[in-house]
């Protein structure tokens, strides 16, 4: 997918490994962007009336010799959303409200 702009508002990566659990959490704010997702799971939220869906799962297999193909949806707002093995693809990257918590196993 492309998107003029993603804003990921508490977006928390969750890393494990060593004996340890690593949280970073973090406020994105990505203009023009490319986001290549094995799993896209969230609430859509319908323009212009305001209603959100319920929560819907997308998935695709994603394969190297298909990145380049790019799905143009039509302007609309995700909440909740939780996706499987993401790609990022941008020129900037601004963030806010950095943090990182760390527990033993």
């Amino acid at each position: 997918m492309h998107a003029d702009r993603l804003i990921a508002d508490n977006y928390t990566f969750r890393l494990e490994g060593a004996g340890q659990v690593r949280t970073i959490d973090v406020d994105l704010d990505i203009p023009q962007v490319d986001i290549y997702v094995t799993q896209l799971t969230g609430s859509i939220t319908i323009p212009v009336l305001g209603v959100a869906t319920p929560r819907i799962c997308v998935g695709a297999d994603i394969v190297p010799a298909n990145l380049p193909v790019a799905v143009q949806l039509p302007k609309l707002s995700v909440t909740a959303v939780e996706a499987g093995q993401v790609l990022v693809d941008a020129e900037t990257v601004n963030f806010a409200d950095l943090s990182m918590h760390s527990k033993d196993r």
